[in-house]
């Protein structure tokens, strides 16, 4: 079973993002420590995406201000749109400040990995290399059991599996791409389905 006959959609909202970053002046773009920032994208996938076929880009300058800055990226594959996205960069200000307390959950250390936990639901072999360049590890490791449905929600352990050049544009756009995963698994956790053997499902939008 092929596991990735289509495009990862984090792939592409990954690359809309660079595309979007390389259109900001260097005064937009600036640095940490006084240019702008992305800090939201709003983003539909509008048809499957191929692997083996080159994407073509397009991206509108929406707004150039001095607080916020949006563009608007439309990503094209075999002559149709695939991917669209809206991106708002904010300039860094000194404001209000709120976070909840991390929760508390055992280390990564120890804990399985997806891939593995995932194959094993599935009835595959495990894997001889990890391929994917996020390593997600999971709390649970009956993670792709059928059952009764459970609450759909998730705590997971990401890293990229490489070193990363100190880039914070490439920093950015490898967050974007690990947002879309374990999405779909854990969205169908609320009907006690397991993707690719109960059910078959696909991301439409998505939101960061």
């Amino acid at each position: 079973m092929n596991l990735e006959f289509r495009l990862f959609g984090g792939l592409v909202a990954a690359q809309s993002t660079m595309a979007a970053i390389a259109t900001l002046s260097e005064e937009e773009k600036g640095s940490q420590a006084g240019g702008s920032l992305l800090h939201s994208i709003h983003a539909y996938f509008l048809h499957p995406g191929s692997y083996d076929r080159p994407i073509r880009f397009v991206v509108d300058r929406i707004r150039n201000g001095r607080t916020f800055t949006t563009r608007r990226v439309v990503a094209h594959q075999n002559g149709e749109a695939i991917f669209n996205m809206s991106a708002s960069f904010a300039r860094p200000e000194e404001g209000m400040s709120f976070q909840r307390p991390a929760p508390r959950i055992d280390g990564p250390d120890g804990l399985p990995e997806w891939t593995d936990v995932r194959n094993k639901g599935l009835g595959l072999p495990p894997p001889k290399v990890y391929d994917n360049p996020i390593e997600v590890r999971v709390l649970d490791e009956n993670e792709f059991a059928e059952g009764q449905p459970k609450d759909p929600v998730r705590s997971a352990w990401m890293r990229s599996r490489g070193v990363i050049p100190n880039d914070p544009d490439l920093h950015t756009a490898i967050l974007i791409y690990a947002t879309d995963r374990t999405l779909i698994a854990t969205a169908m956790k609320g009907a006690g389905g397991v993707p690719m053997k109960t059910h078959m499902g696909s991301s439409l939008d998505h939101t960061v």
